[in-house]
């Protein structure tokens, strides 16, 4: 019996770096963020963040253009640590998140970068 369950285990290992070739990866938010900066009239820069957000990476490294990145924003959750500035960003103005509470990105398509990174394009 420890002779199978070894032979098992070896064919495992064998077919896990083929198993690895198409994977998704859930959005963490506890090891991830959203964040933007934006340039501001004499040249400051506001930075800010959402706070609530999901999604996740489909990635098939035998076919790049086929992989795909999803995310969920609360739009909602913004903040540039100035309270009556974020009320001003929810409203009609801005992102209006009575009407539009969310925002939602999905990749275009995907490409590899001359030193091997991923990159990924928006959907329009």
């Amino acid at each position: 019996m420890k002779h199978y369950a070894r032979i098992l285990a070896a064919g495992l290992m064998l077919l896990s770096p083929r198993l690895a070739l198409a994977s998704t990866w859930n959005i963490v938010p506890d090891h991830s963020s959203v964040g933007f900066s934006i340039l501001y009239l004499m040249g400051s820069n506001i930075k800010g963040n959402f706070d609530r957000f999901s999604g996740a990476v489909d990635l098939d490294d035998r076919n790049i253009a086929a992989s795909k990145v999803t995310a969920t924003i609360d739009a909602s959750s913004i903040d540039t640590r100035v309270q009556k500035r974020d009320d001003h960003l929810r409203n009609p103005d801005f992102f209006d998140v009575a009407k539009y509470p969310e925002i939602i990105f999905v990749s275009k398509c995907w490409s590899r970068t001359s030193n091997g990174k991923l990159k990924s394009s928006p959907a329009t």
